[in-house]
């Protein structure tokens, strides 16, 4: 095998899962694929995240492996409820322009905080920003952008956007009313997992 070949393999391994002991999973930051006996699941870690999910389903062959089960563990337990709501305020304060802001998980103080974003146009359909600096005990959760006064979808920007970002994604419409609109959903490595909120 080539080096290249190599390299990727070692760099994100296809493991089968084993059938007759517990598999270890990722200790360090980073993704795999398992071969499990119902197909192929995703396995995804990051220092706030552990995520397994199907992304192949192989319910007609007969695969020697053992089995998984679905997980999304976040630090903290759940994602920050209170935080996203204040970017909904903060949302609504401006209904006419998209606004956006980021939440981050501090490593260091095991907690979660917003972080604002350096806007450098911003209109009724349309956000362009720079993305934060965050420090390495810093990590992107949740980026979170408002659709002004349409009701809340993702683009297909959007999912050009999120495609390559483990990440939830967080879009809120309808801001010139009192009853938003919502989106979210988990973005790992192109895989998108609606989220209810």
């Amino acid at each position: 095998m080539n080096l290249q070949d190599t390299y990727l393999q070692q760099l994100v391994p296809t493991i089968p899962v084993p059938r007759y002991e517990p598999l270890d999973w990722l200790a360090e930051s980073g993704h795999r694929f398992l071969v499990a006996a119902d197909g192929l699941w995703l396995e995804t870690k990051r220092p706030w995240l552990h995520l397994l999910w199907p992304v192949g389903m192989a319910n007609s062959v007969a695969i020697p492996y053992g089995e998984l089960a679905r997980r999304c563990e976040v630090a903290g337990g759940k994602l920050p409820a209170s935080l996203m709501a204040e970017f909904i305020r903060f949302a609504q304060q401006r209904p006419d322009i998209e606004r956006a802001a980021w939440i981050v998980w501090d490593e260091q103080l095991q907690s979660y905080r917003c972080r604002d974003v350096t806007v450098l146009h911003a209109s009724h359909d349309r956000i362009q920003y720079e993305r934060p600096t965050l420090a390495d005990h810093e990590h992107l959760v949740v980026d979170m952008h408002s659709h002004g006064n349409l009701k809340a979808f993702f683009s297909d920007e959007d999912d050009s956007d999120d495609r390559g970002e483990v990440k939830f994604s967080f879009v809120v419409g309808n801001c010139h009313t009192d009853r938003v609109s919502t989106c979210l959903r988990l973005c790992a490595n192109g895989l998108f997992i609606p989220v209810p909120f």
